[in-house]
């Protein structure tokens, strides 16, 4: 594992992978490093500095890396609903993108116009694109798991997370008869076997409306 648990969140998440409680196979011998965030994820960047820089050793490495960015429990902003988990879980790919960037040896001046536009893109609700992580020459997948997803639904979690893996070590499963199990339970769960690139998938009641 990488970078110690750093609060009761962490661990809840900790166990319930390591227990197989995700329907992904791969993520119970994944190597993990965790990060916690706040509601606002940019007051806690050199926080998730650090966290970027120990994944971006574990490339072409066994067994598969995986970073865990999670949400903070506050006072002040309690859990909420959908939407503003929704918001959360873009304002860390945002911010994971800046330090990204940053350990890749780009300035806070270079990335800003980038980031910009990749905001633009990321809070439009009709735009078909969709952004992604790099690190250094190597694409990355990120993907966020929320409670408010049904226990066996393939993007339930206990907490709030956004999950960084390398496309790599997802593409060089492709073929594995895991993917089938997974798509079963997209399928079932879901009621259709969705766009696994997408950062926040909507709910399954409310996807019924958006896929005819």
């Amino acid at each position: 594992m990488g970078s110690a648990l750093d609060g009761g969140e962490a661990s809840e998440l900790e166990a319930f992978l390591s227990r197989g409680g995700s329907v992904c196979p791969f993520a119970t011998r994944s190597a993990r490093d965790y990060a916690t965030v706040g509601a606002e994820p940019r007051l806690g960047r050199a926080h998730l500095r650090r966290a970027v820089e120990g994944f971006a050793e574990t490339r072409g490495q066994a067994p598969n890396g995986a970073l865990l960015v999670l949400r903070r429990t506050e006072a002040s902003h309690p859990p909420s609903d959908f939407e503003c988990t929704k918001t959360w879980a873009r304002e860390v790919f945002l911010e994971l993108m800046t330090c990204f960037g940053l350990v890749g040896g780009a300035t806070e001046a270079d990335l800003s116009p980038v980031i910009g536009k990749v905001r633009t893109m990321l809070f439009d609700e009709h735009e078909p694109r969709r952004p992604m992580l790099g690190c250094g020459d190597e694409p990355l997948f990120a993907i966020c798991m929320s409670p408010l997803y049904p226990a066996a639904h393939p993007r339930y979690a206990p907490h709030a997370v956004v999950v960084v893996t390398w496309q790599g070590d997802v593409a060089a499963v492709h073929d594995h008869p895991a993917r089938a199990h997974i798509r079963r339970a997209m399928a079932h769960e879901h009621g259709f076997v969705y766009d696994a690139n997408d950062l926040m998938l909507p709910l399954p009641s409310e996807a019924d409306t958006l896929h005819p």
